[in-house]
C-alpha cells in the first residue's frame, strides 16, 4: 500500500470517526432531555452489584411502574433511606398491611439486601441498559467533561484539516487563493 493511499484511508477513517462521535454526542445529549419527557428516567450504574447482567458504567433507562405491576425477576431502581439510588433485582414480593414489600438482591451479591423496600419507593423498572454510555453521560454532566469532549472533537477536526492540506499539497492541487501549479511554474500570477 502506498503512502498516499494509506493517508487517504486514514483520513477517511478519521472523518468517519469524527462524524460518529459528534452524532453520538448530539444523540446522547438529546436523549437525556427527551427520555424524561417520554416518562423514562436515566440512571448511571456506579457499582458492580448487578454484574454481569448490568456492568459498571452502564446507562439505565427505567420506567416508572405501579407498585402492583412490579414482579419477581424485575430489576428496579429505588431510593434508599439515605438517598442513595440502588438498582437490584426483585427476588421476593410480600404483601404486608402497609403495602407490597420487596426483597432485593444484586446479582453479584452473595446475599439479599438486609432490608425490605416498599414498592412505592421504586423509581422505576429497568427497561434498557446501555453499557459504557453512563461514563459518557457522566462526562456531559460537568463543564469539564463537556469541554473535554469539545476539545477532542476540535483536535480531530484540526487533524483532518492538516491531513487534507497535506494530501492536496502532495497531489499538486491548488489551495484556495493560490494560482494553479502550472501557472506558478511559468511565472504567471493570477
Amino acid at each position: 500500500m502506498t503512502m498516499h493511499r494509506l493517508m487517504t484511508v486514514g483520513r477517511r477513517g478519521l472523518v468517519g470517526l469524527w462524524v460518529v462521535l459528534l452524532a453520538g454526542a448530539i444523540v446522547l445529549a438529546a436523549w437525556s432531555r427527551l427520555a424524561p419527557a417520554l416518562g423514562h428516567e436515566l440512571f448511571i450504574v456506579r457499582g458492580g452489584s448487578m454484574e454481569p447482567a448490568i456492568p459498571i458504567g452502564s446507562l439505565i433507562v427505567a420506567q416508572p411502574t405501579a407498585a402492583e405491576r412490579i414482579s419477581v425477576g424485575d430489576i428496579v431502581t429505588v431510593v434508599a433511606d439515605n438517598g442513595v439510588l440502588v438498582t437490584h433485582r426483585v427476588i421476593r414480593a410480600a404483601d404486608s398491611g402497609s403495602g407490597v414489600q420487596l426483597e432485593l438482591k444484586g446479582d453479584a451479591n452473595a446475599s439479599p439486601d438486609p432490608y425490605l423496600v416498599s414498592a412505592t419507593a421504586v423509581s422505576g423498572v429497568v427497561r434498557l441498559y446501555l453499557p459504557l454510555l453512563g461514563y459518557l453521560m457522566a462526562m456531559f454532566m460537568t463543564p469539564a467533561g463537556i469541554l473535554s469532549v469539545g476539545c477532542v472533537l476540535l483536535a480531530m477536526l484540526l487533524l483532518i484539516m492538516v491531513l487534507e492540506d497535506s494530501a492536496s499539497n502532495r497531489t499538486g492541487a491548488a489551495r484556495p487563493g493560490m494560482p494553479p501549479s502550472d501557472l506558478r511554474d511559468r511565472g504567471v500570477a493570477s
